[in-house]
């Protein structure tokens, strides 16, 4: 039977619309083990209906043992995944599953204007 060896986060809700706003994402790995990075996006309905991956799963490489990762949704997400921007769609609402192959991963994410006025920054929920 397989067995998730690492930690999956999810930013319950970032935003696509590079016009007006920008996401990130902020993962730190404090163990002692490095773990590849799997990006997984889905749609975000805004008046019911069902999610959906958006693009395939996405690779980012390896987190090291003690390090940290700034994910930048369109640049590091969208764009390497062939998705248009900016994304507007559900007025380009989205949902991030972060599956990190080491464990006690934590992170969080923040939406914010490109004058740079903050939704806030929220913690990342461990799945």
């Amino acid at each position: 039977m397989w067995r998730l060896n690492g930690t999956v986060l999810l930013a319950s809700f970032v935003n696509g619309n590079s016009a007006l706003f920008s996401s990130r994402i902020y993962i730190v790995n404090p163990s002692g083990n490095a773990g590849n990075v799997t990006i997984r996006v889905f749609t975000l309905p805004i008046a019911g209906g069902a999610n959906a991956q958006v693009g395939a799963d996405l690779a980012l490489g390896s987190l090291g043992a003690g390090a940290g990762l700034n994910i930048r949704l369109a640049e590091d997400v969208l764009t390497p995944l062939g998705i248009s921007l900016p994304y507007t769609t559900d007025g380009g609402n989205l949902i991030v599953e972060v599956t990190i192959e080491a464990t006690g991963v934590i992170g969080n994410a923040q939406v914010f204007q490109l004058d740079l006025s903050s939704f806030g920054i929220y913690p990342l929920q461990a799945l």
